[in-house]
């Protein structure tokens, strides 16, 4: 523990804070991807031609939503419970925090290692709630996804080989570095 909580961090505790605050937009990001697949899932599944141009459309077109845009969309449907969608209002609101005030609130935290430690505390558990929450995204588009008439699983296996791809194009742009 450390006695003198207004001592000034060190590098590697700042950049231990700036990489939390990095992680949480990240799955932040993650969430509001999630909705997207769950709102192209749902407006497929009432579309005349439920099929996967559909759905890739439908997904392109939300992409260009706000997430408070994609939260209104979501109620409209009325397959969110309440818990849920109070749950993805309160990403919302901790994803502005994050990515516009954190650093300007907590600026006298920020200057102490104490500070820094407990904003890292902080921090931690909103990523164990963004990972909670997008496991519960994730079943819902599973719902969602099987009410198009599709498997859920074949769109598992499709990102699982776009993420293959994706990362043999990164190792073969960047090289092996940190593998």
């Amino acid at each position: 523990m450390i006695d003198d909580l207004s001592e000034h961090p060190g590098d590697e505790l700042v950049r231990e804070v700036f990489a939390h605050v990095g992680l949480c937009l990240y799955l932040a990001q993650c969430v509001e991807t999630a909705l997207i697949g769950v709102l192209a899932a749902l407006a497929t599944a009432k579309h005349a031609q439920p099929i996967r141009k559909t759905f890739d459309e439908l997904h392109e077109r939300y992409e260009t939503f706000t997430l408070g845009n994609l939260l209104k969309e979501l109620a409209r449907h009325g397959v969110a419970s309440d818990e849920l969608m109070r749950s993805l209002r309160d990403v919302k609101d901790e994803r502005d925090y994050l990515a516009h005030r954190i650093f300007r609130d907590r600026a006298v935290d920020f200057a102490a290692t104490g500070g820094c430690l407990e904003m890292i505390q902080e921090l931690m558990a909103r990523r164990d709630r963004l990972i909670a929450l997008d496991d519960d995204l994730y079943q819902l588009f599973v719902e969602a996804y099987a009410r198009t008439g599709a498997d859920p699983r074949l769109r598992d296996q499709r990102t699982s080989a776009e993420m293959s791809k994706m990362l043999a194009s990164a190792r073969e742009k960047y090289g092996r570095r940190g593998t």
